[in-house]
């Protein structure tokens, strides 16, 4: 029997435990040895790597598209070759990872 998967993660910030559900989460940036999580309507810094959340996200609708960003689909209001646009901030893809995200977002 499978069980179904989560729709929400646990993130640590401002000194508490945050509970996240994933269609709120519109993209991540890394910033070194922390993370900015950009949700509708606020934003929360975690002590956190990128590659982490990663794993925490995987198969549940978010696309790794440069060393340092994970977008979530879901809000991607356009694709350019150079990054895709959310809330109106261009998220660039990262050479390694152009081919695995344009694919993953159905463009190849």
């Amino acid at each position: 029997m499978d069980i179904p998967e989560e729709s929400f993660i646990y993130i640590k910030a401002d000194r508490k435990v945050h509970k996240i559900t994933l269609d709120e989460i519109m993209y991540i940036e890394s910033l070194d040895d922390y993370i900015k999580i950009h949700l509708k309507g606020k934003t929360l810094v975690s002590r956190e790597n990128i590659s982490t959340m990663e794993d925490k996200l995987r198969y549940k609708n978010f696309v790794r598209i440069h060393r340092s960003f994970i977008v979530s689909a879901r809000y991607i209001t356009s694709i350019s070759p150079d990054g895709v646009e959310i809330d109106g901030k261009t998220c660039p893809f990262g050479r390694t990872y152009k081919h695995g995200a344009m694919t993953a977002l159905g463009m190849k």
